[in-house]
């Protein structure tokens, strides 16, 4: 009889839990993947082209990105960038250009998405130098819809596209082709809601306001806020540049609020928000009625005063 037999079993599972063990630790771990890509992969020196940011949740729901595009200044120009059908709704920090070479951007999505593709935003690019440049992102972050705030598993991949020779010109110059006239955009963005919050971020537990609006043909291009006191005619009160969260200036929430999304192509939408304790038309009425009537009587008898000229 073979003394060693529960030793070698013993042994041999040993070994198959090892195996198996090591066959789970071997599976990939499914990461949420930031991308750039384009619908080319080569353009020629003067020409443009579009590079799309979108957001891949590997089934995942997610409720904000942030990060920096990246790419050559010397070989790229940036044109435009279109944010009109992102997946996110309210952007801390819109990406626009302005620093050379870099893109920054910052958005919350409140409900999250979850996409293999969720678009972000897209820039056109002018090729201005021949060579491969590659247009990549850093300080990619995206955050898990789960109430903590919790960062997502995120890989980034970037793209590189051949910018080729600029051919050279015919000695009888070719016929200029027609040129394309693209649909022109008479569509007001769509219809949004303004909010008013109170809250001890970002203003000190002060009302302020947090809107966004949507345009799915040229994007939206700026905000205004109008604070017209309850009762007054609005068109009396300015409109102002801003931006969400914009902070109250009437703490007392006494003011009619309206808010006007303007797009790339110059339509408005205006979207209002009632305020919490209107105050009657007749107080104003009253007010202005008090005002005349005060006005009335200092005037009689500053005229009672006046010499009367003598017949």
């Amino acid at each position: 009889m073979d003394i060693n037999v529960p030793h070698r079993r013993t042994a041999h599972a040993a070994v198959i839990g090892l195996l198996v063990l090591c066959s789970f630790s071997a599976l990939p771990v499914l990461a949420a993947e930031m991308s750039v890509g384009a619908s080319v992969g080569a353009v020629a020196s003067g020409e443009t082209f579009e590079a799309v940011v979108s957001l891949d949740t590997q089934g995942e729901t997610v409720n904000a990105a942030e990060g920096t595009l990246t790419y050559p200044q010397d070989m790229l120009e940036p044109l435009a960038i279109r944010d009109a059908d992102a997946s996110i709704d309210f952007w801390a920090v819109r990406p626009k250009i302005g620093v050379p070479g870099a893109i920054a951007f910052s958005g919350v999505a409140p409900g999250g998405f979850k996409s293999d593709e969720a678009r972000l935003f897209e820039v056109t690019f002018r090729a201005k130098q021949d060579g491969r440049a590659a247009i990549g992102l850093t300080g990619a972050e995206a955050l898990l819809n789960d109430g903590q705030g919790t960062a997502a598993a995120l890989s980034t991949r970037a793209f590189t596209i051949t910018v080729l020779p600029e051919p050279p010109q015919a000695l009888t110059p070719a016929p200029a082709p027609t040129p394309v006239t693209a649909p022109q955009d008479m569509t007001p963005p769509e219809a949004f809601m303004p909010t008013v919050v109170k809250n001890e971020q970002p203003y000190g537990n002060r009302w302020f306001l947090v809107f966004a609006a949507q345009d799915k043909q040229s994007g939206i291009d700026r905000y205004e806020v109008r604070e017209a006191p309850s009762g007054m005619p609005a068109a009396l009160s300015p409109w102002v540049a801003a931006e969400s969260p914009y902070l109250l200036r009437d703490q007392t929430r006494k003011s009619r609020v309206e808010v006007k999304a303007i797009d790339r192509s110059g339509n408005v939408r205006v979207a209002s928000v009632t305020t919490a304790a209107p105050e009657a038309w007749y107080v104003w009425l009253l007010i202005w009625l008090m005002a005349v009537t005060v006005f009335a009587v200092v005037d009689r008898r500053f005229l009672t005063r006046l010499p009367r000229k003598r017949r």
